[in-house]
């Protein structure tokens, strides 16, 4: 499973899109698919020739579910949902065998002439993210979101916006249980929108991160609060090219006094463009404070860096390419499950994919990565690479 901090970008949009909300909504969908995955990876554990000398390839079968449905309520709102439901079935590392579910569901109403309110929720259960843990066991991950967005975005003038977030993340592995993390999130906003210019906002926010098991059991206090304040811009200049831009002062403080507070600025901008109806690309930035529920550390100080691009030579088939860059500098570590510090690390990934409609009900595709995380100390560097090839059946 992989950390989410979709969260802000997903808000910002809920604000600009409810301006004109029943002309933008998408008419009803219903996409259902079967599909079988299987890939080759060569480093499954993300482990490193120190930790896992020898052989750490496998391969993995994946039979899902693809669902996407949209539905109009009342000719104004909207219903979607989305997401994918499956199980892993691994050649060699067989006791990472479990389910694979994420899915998501959202509810856009409309009130007024201005105002939407979103509610939805998001699950995402699977294996832990097997390169943040220090000793590797079979472990479902099970996150579920609890989501709400307001906004009442004017074509002109003031507006406000506020949103909320409940995370709850559970491990099934009994050893892993320490790690299980609740993440409350609230936000307050007030924009200002002027045609000719953009959306410029004034942004506070405010996040809990605690491990309620850890400090029951280990009698570790990790719980962390971190308060956000600052400014949003977001313009779309034509049809082909928006972006969106946030800079604010962070400051996380820790209950325990051993770990240390930071203070610092935070950012997050990307920029989307499409120069020719085939060709899509996105590109984000961001430095913010994280965390996770399989990793040792109380808050984690992370930069990133993410690009996408999308080519449809023909209308039956996609190109698919893009890379990421991920800094951490992880404070509050809690030495539970590692025998040292990590202290800090950097991770980049490209990967690139192409699938193809072989027919208007089967898709076939094929996609390839790499991966490497570069570490202080070689016991938590990695690499690894991996190809993976597919087929679904639309009913």
């Amino acid at each position: 499973m992989r950390a989410r901090h979709t969260f802000w970008f997903a808000a910002v949009g809920v604000a600009l899109a409810s301006a004109n909300a029943s002309a933008q909504t998408v008419p009803d969908t219903l996409d259902v698919r079967a599909a079988v995955v299987s890939t080759f990876d060569t480093n499954l554990l993300r482990l490193s020739e120190e930790r896992a000398p020898g052989d750490r390839d496998d391969v993995r079968v994946t039979p899902q579910l693809d669902v996407n449905i949209r539905r109009l309520i009342g000719g104004r709102h909207q219903l979607t949902i989305g997401g994918t439901a499956g199980y892993d079935f691994h050649g060699r590392y067989s006791f990472l065998d479990r389910e694979r579910i994420d899915l998501g569901a959202d509810v856009n109403i409309v009130l007024g002439a201005f105002c939407n309110i979103r509610p939805g929720v998001r699950l995402n259960w699977g294996q832990a993210q097997l390169s943040d843990q220090g000793v590797i066991v079979g472990n479902t991950e099970r996150r579920t979101d609890y989501e709400i967005s307001l906004a009442c975005r004017r074509p002109a003038g003031l507006y406000p916006r506020f949103a909320g977030r409940l995370t709850r993340v559970t491990n099934s592995a009994e050893r892993r249980r320490v790690f299980n993390l609740n993440d409350d999130y609230v936000e307050a906003g007030l924009g200002y929108s002027l045609p000719s210019v953009g959306d410029v906002l004034l942004v506070g926010s405010y996040e809990r991160f605690d491990r309620p098991v850890l400090r029951d059991i280990a009698d570790l206090n990790d719980r962390t609060e971190t308060y956000r304040a600052g400014l949003e811009f977001r313009r779309a200049v034509a049809p082909r090219i928006s972006f969106r831009a946030a800079a604010y002062y962070l400051r996380v403080e820790t209950e325990d006094d051993s770990w240390a507070n930071f203070s610092g600025m935070g950012f997050r901008g990307g920029i989307e463009f499409r120069p020719a109806p085939s060709l899509e690309a996105d590109i984000q930035l961001s430095r913010d404070i994280a965390n996770q529920s399989n990793i040792a550390t109380a808050y984690t100080i992370q930069t990133e860096a993410r690009a996408n691009a999308t080519y449809r030579p023909s209308t039956r088939s996609q190109i698919r390419l893009g890379g990421r860059y991920l800094r951490r500098a992880l404070r509050g570590q809690l030495i539970v499950d590692t025998p040292f510090p990590r202290e800090r690390d950097a991770t980049y990934g490209v990967f690139a994919g192409y699938s193809f409609d072989v027919t208007e009900r089967l898709r076939a595709g094929l996609t390839a990565r790499h991966e490497h995380r570069d570490a202080p100390l070689s016991f938590y560097r990695f690499s690894s690479t991996s190809g993976a090839a597919s087929l679904s059946l639309r009913f």
